[in-house]
């Protein structure tokens, strides 16, 4: 299991301009309220500074403080993790990653989530919404989850401080798989696992709507089916058919490239009478004007413009231009003719396609042992698509029982997998139920102590009690099995249900000597009853006074860095979306 330290965390009101900086010690940090004469002042602002912690990291607190979106909050919290130095920069729900000279950009908690599944090597899954069988990783309250204590949610024993943990059966699987007893491999199996049931519901749904259509088919041909009459009797008219289809597709094809022919020359035709109308008109013209209106020795042209002499020789040629014309226009009225008489003769010839179809009929109609051709055509046709069908709902077959064997060993190699998995849960409460007795725990309920269950039946001042064991003996059994990152222990507010100074010194007594190895500690409490810490003890003595200005000075820098490089990559990201 990896260690992430917290070194220092920087809370930031960006709309007063004031911030707290608090630097923790590696192993033990308690946060308390006593002041130098011994008076004990609530309201100093321990809870914001707890909440700050994993709030910073990315998780969602089931219950923030009154004031919290008034102060409008951001974040620096600077940690170790693998011996890594890191910062963490969070304003509203962007986040900034600095690692060396190096600083990755988040613009959401989505994509913090999506680097956190490597980072922290945290692979479970978990759902949508109850019961769907999309999954998506978990987010980062989920990520935190045994590490964190709330003080308005997190004493009820019911792993509530945080709102992106999903309800139900998957606090249980998260707390199993930072104990090892879930691994990867476990969700990697439970990925395939979903991705078979999804196949093999359409492979069920595919199979019975083969077996209805082939009934139904069956039914409709059943009269065809039986007919087992061999196609070689029928193998003259089976040729016959086939030649008559050929010689009528040469004969389509004739028929197609004649009209194609005719209807060609018709446009050219249609194109020269339109030219020889045009010029007939023209010339007409011509004509009349040299007739009837002109005297002079030189003719000069309305149209074109040319000089020509008045004489008979070009009264001549003009006249012969004119009954070119006239022949032009005659040949038209010709030539139309033969063509329309050559489509008719085309079209004629289509409708001797009946003909065609009555050869087609009669071959079919022909019989061999009182069964007609036809039938055996729709006889043979049926079977093939019968086969078809068959060899297809055979494969789909194969398939679904190649799905159930995969299943069948995923569940196999889950079930090794939490076999495996046993000796950690027995693990876990041997430390559990030696933890209950050193708190005196007695209002705990048999069956909790026989098999892994999240949450407890106690009751009272026992019931927080039974929290704080079972924190501890999770993250030793985390520390010995587990792969993921092991975080420190937050706790807010440790001294729940006001108990009896006895008590109080048992939960001292059990936190300072029962401290899981390599764990860093993180308490807050109103006082601590005169103990003495082998820790770091810090105390907000003054009322509503958190937040100061000259810490905000102090970090002034560092924050104006990073608000300049957040708004950077926002605007950048605004930039590509549009």
């Amino acid at each position: 299991m990896k260690r992430l330290i917290l070194k220092k965390l920087v809370i930031i009101s960006q709309k007063n301009e004031e911030a707290r900086t608090i630097t923790f010690d590696d192993t033990l940090t308690v946060i308390t309220g006593d002041n130098p004469e011994g008076d004990t002042i609530n309201r100093t602002g321990k809870s914001v500074v707890m909440k700050s912690i994993y709030h910073a990291l990315g998780a969602k607190l089931k219950k923030y403080t009154t004031n919290w979106n008034s102060l409008q909050i951001s974040t620096i919290i600077t940690f170790t993790y693998n011996g890594d130095l890191y910062e963490l920069y969070r304003d509203r729900d962007s986040f900034l990653l600095k690692y060396g000279e190096e600083i990755k950009f988040f613009p959401s908690i989505s994509e913090l989530k999506k680097f956190y599944v490597e980072f922290f090597e945290f692979y479970l899954k978990m759902p949508i919404k109850k019961d769907d069988e999309n999954a998506v990783y978990a987010y980062p309250g989920a990520i935190f989850m045994p590490f964190y204590i709330d003080q308005d949610k997190g004493w009820s024993g019911s792993w509530d401080s945080f709102g992106d943990v999903f309800s139900g059966s998957w606090k249980s699987e998260i707390l199993l798989y930072h104990m090892g007893v879930r691994t990867k491999e476990y969700y990697d199996l439970l990925d395939s696992k979903i991705e078979y049931d999804r196949e093999q519901k359409d492979n069920k749904r595919q199979l019975k709507t083969y077996e209805a259509v082939i009934k139904k088919h069956t039914e409709k041909y059943k009269d065809y089916l039986d007919i087992n009459l061999n196609t070689e009797d029928f193998a003259d008219d089976i040729l016959s058919l086939t030649d008559e289809l050929n010689a009528q597709l040469v004969k389509k094809n004739e028929i197609k490239d004649e009209l194609i022919k005719c209807f060609n020359e018709m446009k050219e035709l249609e194109e020269v009478y339109s030219s020889a109308e045009l010029v007939y008109d023209e010339l007409l013209a011509d004509a009349d004007f040299v007739e009837n209106e002109l005297t002079e020795k030189e003719i000069v042209c309305p149209i074109c413009g040319t000089v020509h002499q008045n004489n008979v020789e070009n009264k001549f040629h003009l006249y012969s231009e004119v009954e070119q014309c006239e022949k032009v226009i005659q040949d038209y009225f010709v030539q139309k003719e033969k063509i329309e008489k050559k489509i008719q003769q085309q079209s004629e010839v289509l409708k001797e396609s009946s003909d065609y179809i009555e050869k087609i009929n009669e071959i079919l109609n022909r019989k061999r042992e009182n069964v007609t051709f036809q039938e055996v055509v729709v006889a043979e046709g049926s079977k093939s698509i019968l086969v078809d069908m068959q060899n297809e709902q055979k494969e789909l077959r194969n398939r679904y029982t190649y799905v159930d064997e995969q299943l069948a060993s995923i569940t196999k190699r889950q079930s090794a997998i939490s076999r495996k998995g046993t000796f950690i849960t027995k693990d876990y409460l041997t430390r559990l139920s030696v933890a209950l007795q050193s708190l005196n725990v007695t209002d705990i309920d048999s069956k909790d102590l026989k098999k892994f269950k999240p949450s407890f039946s106690s009751g009272g001042n026992d019931l927080p009690c039974a929290i704080l064991a079972q924190i501890f003996a999770i993250y030793s059994a985390a520390v010995k099995h587990s792969k993921t990152v092991c975080a420190p222990i937050v706790m807010d507010a440790i001294f729940q249900q006001e108990p009896a100074e006895a008590k109080i010194d048992a939960i001292w007594d059990y936190v300072t000597k029962n401290q899981p190895v390599e764990s860093q500690l993180i308490l807050s409490t109103t006082s601590i009853h005169d103990r003495k810490i082998k820790g770091k003890v810090i105390s907000f003595t003054k009322e509503k006074g958190l937040l100061q200005t000259e810490d905000y000075q102090k970090e002034k820098d560092n924050i104006a860095v990073y608000r300049g490089l957040l708004l950077e990559e926002l605007k950048k990201r605004d930039a590509s979306d549009k």
